[in-house]
């Protein structure tokens, strides 16, 4: 944004389409609400900002930490000689909703993926209470019955003809399927192409097909980017609702501070490769402070 800022500043006309008004509105100079067709210039910025970044309340009853569903034990995770993950030890609890907090590059997003089985760990190791019989140590085609994950680009799992061909691939039943789209918001975009869609589209869809499969473990990778304040809310409340009647197990990484709260149970703040707090909502209030 500073130097977009600077670019502005030595005569050049910049163009912003974005949705994280929060980190783009200090650096702006007009604002522009595009709604129903048409752009309405904002003149009262700061009512508008706030409106549109209000922080989404928490509708999940309270969560109490009994079981594990994965151990991790002295995790590290290095790319030749770069270490990524240093030292990481903690536990995902059984049924509850846990939010990986941490700074660009902290390391969050190969957690996921180690977790997911997507990638090894260099040492330590990552045990998994869903099932005995899916093994301690490889990915397959029943572990990916019963773990669910969502990238953090939707373009890298979307690749079937129609939104209704994608979500019903791999749905537990087409009954469920169609509950899934009305939850989430996509049934009117079943017969088009995914990859015609829009970017905070297809996020709703990739998350949907993933959904539909109705898995034990769910793993959100920014699954939030994309979305307008009325989107945003909608996409908390269905994945809580969904949450709530599957009580699954759900790991989100997100930097969006409207939401993060309302997507918690438990949170991890992981700072140098390392897990630097474990522990409660308090944690993303201080992070985001």
């Amino acid at each position: 944004m500073d130097t977009l800022k600077s670019l502005a500043k030595a005569g050049y006309a910049v163009l912003i389409v974005e949705h994280r008004l929060d980190m783009v509105m200090p650096f702006v100079d007009r604002v522009w609400h595009v709604t129903g067709g048409k752009a309405v210039e904002v003149y009262d910025r700061d009512a508008f900002l706030r409106a549109q970044t209000k922080v989404i309340e928490d509708k999940c009853p309270l969560f109490e930490i009994k079981d594990s569903v994965f151990d991790i034990k002295d995790v590290k995770f290095s790319v030749k000689k770069r270490e990524i993950l240093k030292d990481i030890s903690c536990q995902i609890p059984k049924g509850g909703r846990v939010l990986l907090l941490g700074e660009n590059g902290c390391g969050k997003t190969t957690l996921l993926r180690l977790i997911a089985r997507l990638s090894k760990p260099s040492d330590g190791k990552i045990y998994q209470y869903i099932d005995e019989r899916l093994g301690q140590s490889r990915g397959s085609r029943k572990f990916y019955k019963r773990v669910g994950v969502v990238y953090q680009n939707p373009d890298y799992q979307l690749f079937m003809p129609t939104v209704r061909e994608e979500i019903e691939l791999c749905a537990e039943s087409k009954d469920y399927a169609t509950h899934i789209e009305k939850i989430l918001g996509v049934s009117h975009l079943l017969d088009r192409h995914p990859q015609s869609l829009s970017q905070g589209q297809k996020r709703l869809v990739s998350i949907a097909a993933v959904v539909a499969s109705n898995p034990d473990v769910l793993i959100l990778d920014e699954p939030t980017v994309g979305q307008d304040y009325d989107g945003l809310k909608r996409l908390v409340n269905a994945l809580n609702e969904i949450h709530i009647q599957s009580g699954n197990t759900m790991i989100t990484v997100t930097h969006d501070i409207r939401c993060a709260d309302a997507l918690c149970d438990v949170a991890i703040h992981i700072k140098d490769g390392k897990v630097s707090r474990f522990g409660g909502k308090q944690i993303v209030k201080d992070f985001f402070a």
